[in-house]
Order: C-alpha cells, then structure tokens, then sequence
C-alpha cells in the first residue's frame, strides 16, 4: 500500500510539473500576443463569398488599391525638388576675413609696383567686399552636393523664414565671374585682389533634408487615399457572389473601417485573453496527450520541457523575423522540430509536437492557411523521408525532399489561387533554399541536445557501436572470449528486435556492452579461460560472488565511460532475477557431505 501511495505521489508530482511547464509557456508566449483584433471575414479576390449577405452597418471610404497608391507617391518623388537652407550670416565673417587678409598681404609686399593699392587700399577693399556681398548674396552651391542636377536650375531655399525659388551659383562659376568682373573693374591693380577674394568663396548653400522630408509628406499627404464610398445599409456582397477586384477592395476598406471603429471601445486585456484562453486549450490538450496516451517509459516531465523549449524558440525566432520586415517567415527551418523530436522519440510525438507548434505559430502571428498547409506539408515529408537521422545520404535525401516540398506547394498553392503562374513571387523560392539548408542544423544540433537534455540519440548509438571505442577495445584485449560472445550476442538481440519491431540499434549496442564488468577479473568466466579453471580453488560462495558482481561492475564502468542510462539500465538488468544453481548444488553437496 506504501509502494502504490508513494507511486502516486510521484504520478500527481510529475503531473502537476508537466502543467506549471505548460503554462509557464503560454505565459511566455503572452509576451509575442498581438494588440490587434482579428477580422471575423476571410476572403480572396475571385472566390465565393461563403457568409451571409454583408451589409454596411456604417459610412465608410472605400481605400485605393496600395499600388495605385504607390504609383501616385512615386509620381511625386519623380518630380519632387530638394530644399536647401541658406545661411546668410556667413557673409560677415567672410568680409572680416577678407579684410584682414587685405592688410596682412599688402604688408607683406614690398615691390613698388602696388603703390597705387596702398595709396588707394580703401577703394580696393570696397570694391572685393562689394563682390564677395553680391555673390553670397546670389548664393553659392557646390555641384558635388546637390542631390538633383534639376535644382541648379531651380533651386527651393529657406532665406531666414521665407521660402523663396533661386538659381544658384557653382563654386567654379563663382571664380570665372570675379575674374571677369576684376578685369572690367577701374582698378589698376586689379589682379591683386583675384587670389585674396577667391580664398574667401566657400558655399553658403546647404542640402536641408528635415525640410525636404516635411514637404514631400506634406505633398503625399495631399493625395486622396480614397475613391468614393460606401453608405450605411448599402450591401456590399450577397451570399454566393463572386469576389471581384472592386468587392475585395471594398472589403478591404471595411475591415479597415471595422477595426478603426472596434478599436475605439476595445480593451487590451480583452483581447489579450482570447489569445492566452486558445493558447491554453491549444497546448492544454497536448499537455493531456503527452500525459494520458503515452506510456510512463515514453512520458517524463524532461521531455515536457524539452519540446515546449523548442516551441519558445521556435515562436521567438519567429516574432524577430516579423518584426526585422525584410526577411520572410519561410526564412525559419521549422523541419528541425519533427526531426530532432524523431530521432529522441517517435514519429507520433514528433508529428503531433510539429502540428501543434505550427498552429500555434500561425495563431499568434495571423498566418494563412498557406503558411500552415506548406509548414505541416514539409514536416510530414521530414518525417516519413528519413527512418533514422544517423547516416548523411538518407538525411541529405530528406533535405532535397522537404526543399520539393516547399517549392511545389508554393506553386500549387498560388495556381489555386491565382489561377495563372503570372503572380507567383519568385523571391520565396531563396527564403525556400535557405531554410532548407538551414534544416542541416538538425544534425549537430542532435548530438548536443543530447548533452544538453540526456536523451539517447541514433547518431551517439551509432558511435557506441563502432568496434573501434576505447572501451570494446580494451574488452577485446582483456576478455577476448567475453567479446566475441557480446558480438553474438549483438547480433542475435538486432535480428530479434527487427523481427519484432523493437530498437534494434539500442539493443545491439547494449549487447556489445553489458558484459564489459567482466574485464576486472576475465578469467572467473568460463570463455575467457585455457586449462585452468580459478573456481576450482574457490568456495561455492565465493565464485557465485565474484560471477555476480560483474554485473554492478559493470555498472561502474558504464558510468565512468559515460554511456547512456538505457544502455546501463540493460547492463544492471541482462541477469535478471535468476539464480546460480550450479554453485548452490555445490554448496549443498558440501553441507550434506559434512
């Protein structure tokens, strides 16, 4: 009564662990909840309309199609003119250096040749500060950078507070027309200021991208986003029609106005609870599958863990692809769920785990039915394309299959839809590549998962079985005899587990080992001994004694090794419960002698 007390303790513990995992989970997963509310209609340009005759319950405008909007945006950047600013207090800090330039370089000269400029050096000065005013004045541009060749021509410049349309002047042209003006100039000398004025022309005329960017949205915002519209109780679609171009616009433009109208009474929390309750339900009932139909062998609360894991990540991943806006969501190798979870269990649980993420995926961020068909289409495909993931050609093979998949659904989906081959987009099929060569992931991320979690995988079983490990090795050198009676063994446990549907792989490398505690003393065992026989020598008791604890050193060894706990379950357990009666007829023997 104890035992059956305290199994259901345990039974009742690991239950209620399996369900706090399940809704710490979907605690996590509110974070990625969307704050948006979900049209009730679903439609397609050119299906049946499948509800009852839809009639407005309010006025409303009927939007543009995007690419028509798109076209009228584009129509104004095309024609759309830069703005500059014009900073007009340059000027006087160019005249000071200027000036002071004038005096330091007439100082400097000595030749009497430039008499004249220092007898007259005021009207020399007057005249370079008129010119360098006149020109600032103008405005001064350099061409390198002015966004738009056009804006030479026709330049928009903010002058203090007012916009005003000039045609600027370039750096070079600036130096030609004082050059020309100098030699029309009356001064004598007037070469002498040429050098002086040019030093001190520099652009005054700067690219303004805040103000451009302002125009060109007020512009934009100018532009109608409606074409008429519809009027309270007007009926938009009658049960059974047809969705033409200008129906599926106008439902467009009323499940905008829908949620523009709802969105103003709607509450968070209200919306946060209808995801969080289909969350609950969604993964609540494959909390009770896992729990109530797999068996106590198949079912730990470690592999709970393990998959809802895989769902977080698999739903982060996803949350920051969506939200990157230039990647794709077919960009993410959900394949990888239905084949790790495969190789660590069966292909019932990886199908089911794989099901229950992808509609949990497409829950959370509105995904079609498109995504889910092609998602689960592909899961399928991983599954059933590739017994076991521990040999590169099968698993290459899948790979190329889940990529035919992807590529042939897609087809088949739009030609359904579409009706044509014209409005496929081409750019999924790269998202398709990589997230299929990023499904070659799965490989190694099997052996460490393993490490990880400790599950036993094909691939690690695999590596056990290789004749070649240091731990057979040493057996065959130790215990020859022992190890060729584990190589019988192994064969005969793999051909009887194939015959009978068990993991042959698992038993065959359970076989090659469960003898191994047999090397601490090799020769007590009977295949490992010549002509001599040690229990000859021994009491009854003793041999039985150090025949049976080959066994719990076995143990030992298993563990130092690390070898996986399946396989040191079946080393602890390959004698069973049964006796050595050939020593207990020995020692009754001696006892009845006596």
């Amino acid at each position: 009564m104890a035992g059956k007390a305290s199994n259901m303790n345990f039974r009742d513990r690991n239950q209620i662990a399996a369900f706090a995992i399940t809704l710490g989970s979907i605690l996590l997963l509110s974070l990625l909840f969307p704050n948006t509310l979900r049209f009730k209609y679903e439609f397609e340009e050119g299906k049946v309309w499948r509800y009852d005759d839809l009639i407005s319950p309010y006025d409303f405008g009927i939007v543009k199609p995007k690419d028509e909007l798109q076209q009228e945006y584009a129509m104004i950047d095309s024609s759309f003119s830069n703005y500059y600013i014009k900073d007009n207090e340059k000027v006087e800090a160019v005249l000071d250096a200027f000036q002071s330039d004038f005096k330091k370089t007439l100082l400097a000269q000595t030749g009497e040749n430039l008499e004249m400029v220092r007898t007259q050096s005021q009207s020399y000065v007057d005249y370079g500060s008129e010119l360098i005013i006149e020109y600032y004045g103008l405005g001064i541009v350099n061409s390198d950078s002015v966004l738009d060749a056009r804006d030479m021509q026709l330049m928009h410049t903010l002058n203090g507070n007012q916009l005003t349309t000039i045609k600027p002047l370039d750096v070079s042209q600036v130096n030609t027309l004082i050059r020309n003006d100098l030699a029309n100039s009356n001064l004598v000398h007037s070469s002498f200021l040429y050098p002086l004025i040019i030093r001190h022309i520099h652009p005054n005329i700067y690219f303004d991208p805040n103000l451009t960017n302002k125009v060109r949205k007020s512009e934009k915002d100018k532009i109608a986003v409606t074409r008429g519209k519809v009027s309270r109780g007007e009926l938009i679609i009658a049960k059974g029609g047809v969705i033409t171009s200008d129906i599926a616009q106008k439902l467009e433009s009323f499940k905008i106005a829908h949620e523009r109208q709802v969105a103003q009474n709607k509450s968070h929390w209200f919306v946060w609870s209808g995801y969080f309750i289909l969350m609950s339900l969604l993964l609540g009932a494959f909390t009770s599958y896992l729990w109530q139909w797999l068996d106590r062998k198949t079912y730990s609360v470690k592999m709970h863990l393990f998959i809802l894991s895989g769902f977080l990540m698999f739903a982060f991943v996803s949350y920051l692809v969506e939200q990157n806006g230039t990647l794709s969501i077919y960009i993410v190798p959900f394949c990888i769920a239905p084949i790790v979870l495969k190789t660590f269990f069966d292909d019932k649980i990886a199908f089911t785990s794989h099901a229950v993420l992808i509609i949990s995926i497409a829950l959370i961020f509105s995904f079609d039915s498109e995504f889910v068909l092609l998602q689960m289409a592909a899961g399928l495909v991983a599954l059933v394309s590739n017994k076991v993931t521990r040999y590169w050609t099968p698993f290459f093979r899948s790979i190329l299959f889940i990529a035919i998949t992807y590529m042939l659904g897609y087809l088949s989906l739009t030609v359904i839809k579409e009706g044509n081959l014209k409005s496929i987009d081409w750019s999924n099929y790269s998202w398709f590549v990589i997230n299929t060569i990023l499904v070659l992931l799965a490989y190694p991320l099997v052996p460490l998962l393993e490490r990880i979690f400790g599950f036993t995988s094909a691939i690690s079983l695999a590596e056990l079985g290789d004749l070649n490990r240091p731990l057979l090795k040493e057996l065959s050198f130790k215990a020859p005899g022992t190890f060729q009676h584990s190589l019988q063994v192994a064969n005969i446990a793999e051909v009887a587990a194939d015959a009978i549907g068990a993991d042959s792989l698992l038993l065959r490398v359970a076989a090659l080992y469960h003898d191994i505690g047999k090397m601490k003393e090799p020769e007590i065992f009977i295949e490992n001994q010549s002509e001599l026989n040690p229990h000859k020598d021994l009491d009854p008791l003793e041999s039985a004694r150090k025949i049976i604890d080959h066994v719990p050193n076995g143990v030992i060894l298993a563990r130092k090794y690390g070898l996986p706990k399946s396989v040191i379950a079946m080393i602890k357990s390959h004698h069973g419960t049964t006796r050595l009666n050939s020593f207990i007829k020995q020692v009754k023997l001696k006892m009845n002698y006596r």
